[in-house]
C-alpha cells in the first residue's frame, strides 16, 4: 500500500504513532495522503455490489478484486475497470 508514497512520511508517521489495529494502519496511511476510495459511476457501482462487493454505507462498499474478475457474470467492462483500479 506504500506504494508511491514517501518513505520517509511512511517513517515519521509510524514514528509518531504505532498502528495497534489494522483501523490505525489506514488512520497513518491516510494521514500522509494515501486516499484508497475510487469514484465509480452508479452503473458499475451496482455491478460490484450485486456481484459481491459488500455495502458498508450509502455509497461506500469494500469488494474482492479477484472474485470480480473470476466471476462469470461480471462484464467484460467492469473487469477491465477493475484491472486498472487494482493493478
Amino acid at each position: 500500500m506504500t506504494h508511491g508514497l514517501s518513505s520517509f512520511r511512511v517513517s515519521q508517521a509510524l514514528s509518531k504513532r504505532q498502528p495497534q489495529r489494522l483501523s490505525d494502519v489506514w488512520d497513518v496511511l491516510q494521514s500522509i495522503g494515501f486516499e484508497p476510495y475510487v469514484g465509480l459511476g452508479r452503473d458499475d457501482f451496482d455491478e460490484i455490489v450485486k456481484h459481491g462487493g459488500k455495502l458498508l454505507r450509502g455509497d461506500y462498499a469494500q469488494f474482492n478484486p479477484v472474485a470480480l474478475l473470476k466471476s462469470e457474470t461480471v462484464t467484460d467492462h467492469v473487469k477491465a475497470l477493475v484491472r486498472e483500479l487494482c493493478w
